[in-house]
Parts: C-alpha cells; structure tokens; sequence
C-alpha cells in the first residue's frame, strides 16, 4: 500500500505492460478494476492501477517488493499522470 491521509494506506496496483497485448491504458484499467470487483472486497481493490514498462526484480527473478513500493511512494504519476505510469479511477466501493 501507499500512504493515505484519511486511512493511514490505501491499495494500488502497478502492473507491467505486455507489448504484445492489444489494450492497454484506460481500457486495460477498465478490464482490471471490473475483475477486482468481481473477486474483491471493496477494501480489497486498488484505488489506482499504475502501468509500467519493467518492474524490478532481484537477482533471482522475483519481485523486488520493497523497491516497487517504494517506486510508487515517491512517484508523482499517481497524482498527476505520466506516459510511464498513469493512473486510473478509484472503484466504487473502495475507502476514499
């Protein structure tokens, strides 16, 4: 999670990009946020999807965690829009 004022975090998503994937940007977030709904408490939901080109790993393939969010806690695209990460918007349901 991301730090939230109201509620101390607030979950979003930063999902890499399939170049070879037909649809991307609002439409893909559209596509994403109708399967949360689907399969998640409104809690559960991110309140912004991100996308990106690459996601960094450690030397052993996984996820690096820790450098992911902190990418996103300091990353000013979730407030104001950027080519790299832009963000969506918040589902119904989830804490605002």
């Amino acid at each position: 999670g991301v730090p939230n004022a109201e509620w101390g975090e607030e979950v979003v998503a930063l999902v890499q990009i399939d170049p070879a994937r037909a649809s991307s940007g609002p439409e893909l977030a559209r596509e994403l946020r109708s399967h949360c709904q689907e399969r998640l408490a409104g809690y559960q939901q991110p309140r912004r999807i991100g996308f990106s080109e690459r996601l960094e790993r450690t030397d052993t393939g996984k996820l690096a965690r820790r450098a992911i969010r902190d990418r996103l806690r300091s990353e000013v695209p979730f407030a104001g829009g950027d080519a790299t990460l832009a963000a969506s918007e918040p589902s119904k349901g989830a804490p605002r």
